[in-house]
């Protein structure tokens, strides 16, 4: 074959190819929603969506780059150079911090863009050296087994100091990554949401949304952490409906506390340790017991897997108070909604399940009026879509709405879906290497739960060292060197 009828042969090919490809096009964008019936089968044509799928959820985030970059719009710039005094350059550094905190996509939303808003718990944390300050950390089950709250603890820890994991349940259904937490024989255990458990036929819960009935039996509590070490110093078990009596014993120290309605709190000061047995005997309901250092901050974690974050609907608000009374709780995590996008339809439904979010928000302020809040929007998560795994269609739209949700109510948000790269992340999170995301394109694996964890805790930190950067500024007009 000559080269002119090689290159007619190839130009028809080519031709032919993309004239297919242009039928298909106009074919998929004239094709109706739903599937067309022919000679009695149900065909359904494709969508000019779908065509080009492939390519697009290949062009997706490189999750790396996308940290590092969320990384790099979380700094606070240094003052510029030609201010002549201090007050004028930590003027200057105010200004440009306050553009990060509207601009980066990894910071906290503020109300009202009030950047003081969490002013008031760091005070409190600056003071905890004296008197613990309790955080509680409640979530679905993106945060079971002590994920991403863990390394929260860690860092607020390590910054304002304290030890132990706050407030754990008498039965831990799901080992956490924080202590080993032994009992030695079933008790009957109740939750106020989620998948984990049944329902109890009150609404005493407490504020770890859970609890147990001892009814008669006698338990031994084991509690070990699982970094080592040993600086637990306090135990504090939260009991209440005493039908009878309550004996508990730490250490050989036994209590015995007599019938009581109401909630009892009650306290044992042990030696540092990392290690402790609680034997229990009695009839009572047993709403948690406190592990910590007694001073600095004690973080809770409370995992409903399944939940929507209405639960404070369907607990005992005045039992709740009591005991974050107790921890002197100041902050109040809340991290939901993606639990509720499977009932989701359409935009409808997500301005219903958001003003149901809002009315929670309002009952934990009425709960705890001295704690401040941040609510955390749901991760991305996947679902077939045309054949093809892609971002719930209505959670982009659900992360908005609570964001504003958020704000309306007078909070903070944090944006989780954002930080992790926006539609279609889940997916990269999912194929990195290691995996930081597992194959249900839902949950994250412990890798991934330490990357977001570090952003958020990154967010928080940013907005403490803006304080102390705004108290020197009041404090100190001393002129710069020339």
């Amino acid at each position: 074959m000559n080269d002119k009828h090689k290159g007619i042969k190839l130009w028809t090919t080519t031709a032919f190819v993309f004239g297919i490809l242009a039928i298909l096009g106009i074919v998929s964008l004239m094709a109706p929603a739903e599937p067309v019936e022919v000679a009695g089968l149900a065909i359904s044509l494709p969508k000019a969506s779908s065509l080009f799928a492939d390519s697009a959820l290949r062009a997706r985030i490189n999750v790396d780059d996308q940290l590092a970059a969320v990384g790099q719009t979380m700094e606070l710039s240094p003052a510029d150079s030609a201010a002549l005094t201090l007050k004028a350059a930590r003027a200057d550094s105010i200004r440009r911090s306050e553009r990060v905190f509207k601009m980066s996509e990894g910071s906290l939303r503020f109300p009202a863009d009030d950047y003081t808003y969490l002013f008031p718990v760091f005070r409190a944390m600056m003071r905890a050296d004296s008197a613990e300050v309790g955080v509680i950390h409640y979530g679905d089950s993106q945060i079971e087994s002590d994920r991403i709250t863990h390394l929260l603890r860690d860092s607020l820890q390590a910054t304002f100091g304290g030890s132990g994991p706050g407030i754990l349940p008498l039965w831990q259904p799901i080992p956490t990554r924080t202590v080993r937490q032994t009992l030695t024989d079933s008790v009957p255990t109740f939750y106020a949401a989620g998948i984990m458990g049944r329902r109890a036929s009150h609404d005493r819960y407490g504020a770890i949304a859970q609890m147990a009935e001892l009814r008669g039996k006698s338990v031994r509590l084991g509690v070990e952490s699982r970094k080592g070490g040993g600086r637990w110093r306090s135990v504090v078990a939260f009991a209440g409906n005493i039908r009878d009596s309550l004996v508990m014993s730490v250490g050989g120290d036994t209590v015995v506390t007599p019938h009581a309605d109401g909630l009892r709190a009650i306290r044992w000061r042990i030696a540092p340790t990392g290690k402790f047995e609680m034997s229990l005997s009695g009839d009572a309901d047993i709403y948690g017991v406190s592990v910590s250092a007694g001073t600095g901050v004690n973080v809770t974690n409370v995992p409903l897997r399944g939940a929507d974050a209405l639960f404070t609907s369907k607990t005992d608000n005045g039992l709740i108070r009591q005991m974050m009374r107790h921890t002197n709780t100041r902050l109040v995590i809340m991290e939901f909604g993606g639990n509720a996008l499977p009932m989701i339809d359409d935009t409808a439904d997500v301005d219903r399940y958001a003003v149901r979010i809002g009315e929670q928000i309002d009952r934990m302020k009425h709960i705890r009026p001295e704690a401040r809040i941040i609510f955390i929007g749901p991760a991305d998560m996947s679902i077939k879509v045309d054949g093809e795994l892609r971002t719930h269609p209505m959670l982009p739209y659900m992360t908005k709405a609570l964001a504003k949700t958020a704000s309306d109510h007078g909070v903070a948000f944090w944006d989780m879906f954002d930080v992790m790269g926006g539609e279609n992340s889940m997916l990269a999170w999912a194929e990195h290497q290691p995996p930081l995301a597992a194959t249900d394109y839902i949950h994250f694996t412990t890798r991934g739960a330490a990357k977001i964890a570090a952003v958020l805790w990154h967010a928080i930190k940013m907005n403490y060292d803006y304080m102390l950067l705004r108290e020197r500024a009041e404090t100190d007009n001393t002129p710069a060197e020339q």
